[in-house]
């Protein structure tokens, strides 16, 4: 059994593909807050894991709405990065990596062909 502790949320999610909230009511701040530093450092990976993460977080919640805005979000992060993808090998294995084709599932569409 893993427990979750504050400073290793962020780094954990990302390294296991999902996410193990702290206590209290600071899953979706956590989350958002991650969320906005990818964007200042521009990294689109980290941006798209946070955000299917949050959206996954807000469907278990019954915020659908914002569940799919987050979903779309990171669905689009995910097609930038594999247009800049030149090299076939590597768009074919990005987009048919399971944590992409969970967000693509989640949105009931299928992930862009290579």
């Amino acid at each position: 059994m893993h427990a979750c502790f504050d400073r290793y949320v962020g780094r954990q999610s990302r390294a296991e593909g999902s996410f193990c909230p702290p206590p209290g009511d600071r899953t979706g701040a956590v989350l958002t807050a991650s969320i906005d530093q990818a964007r200042v450092l521009g990294t689109a990976r980290e941006s798209w894991i946070s955000r299917a993460a949050l959206g996954q977080i807000l469907t278990r919640l019954g915020q659908d709405r914002e569940a799919e805005a987050q979903l779309i979000a990171a669905a689009d992060t995910i097609e930038s990065i594999a247009t800049n993808l030149v090299t076939p090998h590597l768009r074919q294995s990005f987009l048919g990596a399971s944590r992409v084709a969970d967000v693509f599932q989640a949105l009931g569409r299928g992930a862009p062909r290579p």
